[in-house]
């Protein structure tokens, strides 16, 4: 996936960064742009790989515990032990089904989790401020940011090895109005 030439954009200003960008910074983009930059470089969004369903169903016939299951089942055919094949094999068919459901509810679980826990984000487009989904975030947006708000990419939060406490306004306020803060003035008094 391409991503803009920034080079040197460290000792550059925000309006030669904008201008670069070719973003406008009193409307911010229009839709157009938005469209364009989505088909250039993508959704703002790690890539998901979906397993089919086969493969999934699959999956539960491969593995130690299964192959000796199966060994057991040839065992049974070869020896013509009909009622301990006809066991061994609805009992291999019963886990790997139970499996692959189990597999499926949690799946359609983890992708409702995700769904209700999609990031918004306050961007300037068209010349009015938007909420738009994270996803759709583009390069040359101007994003407004508040305190309460989190902005963390995925590599930041691989990189930092503790946690960082969010501070939302009403920790920021108790902080602001704790009795043992010193004021800067108020040592010069002293």
């Amino acid at each position: 996936m391409p991503t803009p030439d920034l080079a040197r954009s460290s000792s550059s200003t925000v309006a030669e960064i904008l201008a670069k960008l070719g973003t406008d910074p009193k409307t911010g983009l229009n839709p157009t742009q938005v469209q364009e930059r989505l088909i250039k470089y993508g959704a703002n969004a790690l890539p998901e790989e979906k397993k089919s369903a086969v493969s999934v169903l699959f999956a539960y016939f491969w593995g130690p515990i299964p192959w000796m299951i199966e060994a057991a089942a040839l065992m049974a055919l070869i020896v013509g032990d009909w009622g301990d094949l006809t066991i061994i094999v609805s009992l291999l068919l019963f886990n790997a089904v139970l499996g692959f459901w189990e597999e499926h509810e949690a799946s359609n679980a983890l992708d409702a989790l995700k769904n209700s826990l999609a990031l918004k984000a306050r961007v300037l487009r068209s010349g009015e401020w938007q909420e738009v989904d994270a996803r759709t975030l583009v390069p040359g947006d101007i994003v407004r940011l508040y305190l309460e708000n989190r902005c963390q990419s995925p590599k930041n939060r691989a990189r930092r090895r503790t946690p960082a406490p969010s501070l939302n306004r009403e920790k920021w306020s108790q902080w602001l109005r704790r009795p043992e803060r010193i004021r800067f003035s108020d040592a010069q008094q002293n």
